[in-house]
């Protein structure tokens, strides 16, 4: 499948020569192989998030399709989301060097000092896999009785993260124009 994502990858970036990144995120659900051999891979295996862990599986994929359409396209970018089931860098610590791993957390549950604890660990140590790094936030607020707005919590992990090799971020907040300035302020 690796060959086949890479063609289609190619032949994307030739209809679009300004792009800088194609994204390699997985399915939002926990489907996965559910080959014999895939199934042994990952059976007993519970990551950090307590999800089927299929980190190895998915990174070597993602490694070998970056490596083949880089041939074609070189210096372009691969976000993909680091949750559920790949939440977790591969056991070798090694995806490629255009792979921007996006971890997924709701930042606001730093309040708690496991849930904080949990994703600083995590985040250390995708560092060591991964060139840069993007956090994939849950920012939501307008469904709540009042408004979750949390301004020094933001700083003080946007700060931590920066200083953690994060250098991408993403807020999912949609439709949230009802909190003021969070999103701006953000």
């Amino acid at each position: 499948i690796a060959d086949a994502a890479s063609k289609q990858i190619v032949s994307w970036f030739d209809q679009h020569k300004d792009a800088t990144n194609y994204s390699l995120g997985i399915n939002d659900s926990q489907n996965f192989s559910e080959s014999g051999s895939s199934n042994l891979r990952s059976v007993g295996f519970k990551n950090v998030l307590g999800f089927s862990n299929f980190s190895d599986q998915y990174y070597a994929w993602a490694n070998d399709v970056v490596s083949k359409v880089r041939k074609v396209y070189p210096g372009k970018k691969y976000p993909v989301l680091a949750y559920t089931s790949v939440a977790e860098p591969p056991s070798d610590k090694k995806v490629d060097k255009d792979i921007i791993p996006f971890i997924a957390m709701e930042r606001l549950r730093w309040g708690a000092s496991p849930v904080k604890k949990t994703d600083q660990d995590l985040t250390e140590r995708w560092a060591q896999a991964a060139q840069s790094l993007g956090w994939y936030d849950y920012v939501y607020g307008l469904t709540y009785l009042l408004p979750r707005v949390w301004f020094h919590t933001m700083q003080e992990y946007l700060a931590w993260g920066s200083a953690h090799k994060v250098k991408y971020y993403y807020g999912e907040l949609y439709p949230n124009w009802g909190e003021g300035p969070k999103a701006w302020v953000m």
